[in-house]
């Protein structure tokens, strides 16, 4: 089992249980992924939230949260034989989840902060693959790999809009403290001798401006 379906059947867990529980409990579906892919302002990365689905169970002051980000993105640039550059194929994979503990405090009728700390995992990789024809017209493959894991803890405050007794509209601001394994291989056919292999293990810690915009349905 790959780390991206792991994620999903332990999402999916927490979901089922939650159906049963005896309380107050919600899903909710992040857009701003989605408006980004339709609408952006700069074409600079940013760190930005992953997480794409969000399920909670609150009982009285305190619930149990868990959220799963997935992405991917696969891209294929034709070769060009008039200017020589070759084909190049990019593929990346992300699966992002979490698990944490909430505490509530209502701040007016409609409005409602939480904080709490999730423990999280992250994987990505990025596979870029490019082929070349020589002089001759043999071809060759080159491919770089990007592999990172990383697990740690995220404390978070959590500001809820309720905007009906059923719908909410949400952010989050995010902090990430955490252990990662970055892996970087390179293999070249037509140059074997640059064939390289380098894996470090870092701590990396990062703040999440409150990028996230939650549409929340409850009961």
């Amino acid at each position: 089992m790959n780390h991206r379906t792991l994620g999903l059947t332990f999402f999916l867990v927490f979901f089922v249980q939650l159906a049963k529980a005896q309380g107050e409990w919600q899903i909710g579906l992040n857009a701003a992924p989605l408006s980004r892919q339709f609408f952006s302002l700069s074409d600079e990365p940013l760190a930005t939230n992953p997480y794409v689905l969000i399920a909670e169970y609150k009982a009285a002051r305190y619930g149990f949260r868990a959220g799963i980000g997935l992405n991917n993105v696969w891209d294929k640039q034709q070769p060009d034989a008039v200017e020589g550059t070759p084909e190049i194929i990019r593929a990346q994979n992300a699966m992002n989840f979490r698990l944490g503990v909430v505490k509530y405090r209502p701040l007016a009728e409609k409005w409602q902060l939480s904080y709490g700390l999730d423990t999280y995992y992250w994987n990505t990789r990025e596979n870029i693959t490019t082929i070349s024809t020589d002089f001759f017209g043999q071809q060759y493959t080159a491919t770089a790999k990007t592999v990172s894991n990383e697990l740690g803890i995220s404390p978070f405050v959590f500001l809820q809009w309720n905007v009906s007794s059923r719908l909410s509209l949400a952010t989050e601001l995010l902090g990430t403290v955490g252990f990662a394994n970055n892996l970087i291989q390179e293999e070249n056919e037509q140059f074997p001798q640059f064939n390289d292999t380098d894996e470090t293990v870092t701590i990396k810690y990062n703040i999440l401006a409150p990028t996230a915009l939650y549409l929340i349905y409850r009961w």
